[in-house]
């Protein structure tokens, strides 16, 4: 086996591992069957239900993101108040 080809099945094995579609992908080129457009993907992974908690994670993890951000906007527009009027 020379350089070339163990690179090869190399960056096989990564590809498999960190894309879970890529041994789906690889049986379809050897079939010689089309692979599925973007837009078919992304139908798919609407499909997916959501868990038990995951809606009220996702409110969690939006609220932890934009309240401390809105919280600095509001004190820095506070600030620019003082300044102009009471300063």
């Amino acid at each position: 086996m020379n350089q070339q080809e163990k690179l090869n099945a190399s960056l096989k094995y990564l590809r498999r591992r960190n894309n879970p579609r890529a041994a789906e992908e690889d049986e379809r080129r050897k079939k010689g069957e089309e692979l599925p457009t973007p837009e078919e993907l992304h139908e798919k992974d609407e499909e997916i239900p959501l868990e038990k908690g995951d809606l009220r994670a996702m409110i969690f993890a939006a609220m932890v993101t934009i309240i401390p951000v809105s919280l600095l906007v509001l004190l820095v527009l506070c600030g620019i108040v003082w300044l102009i009027f009471f300063h």
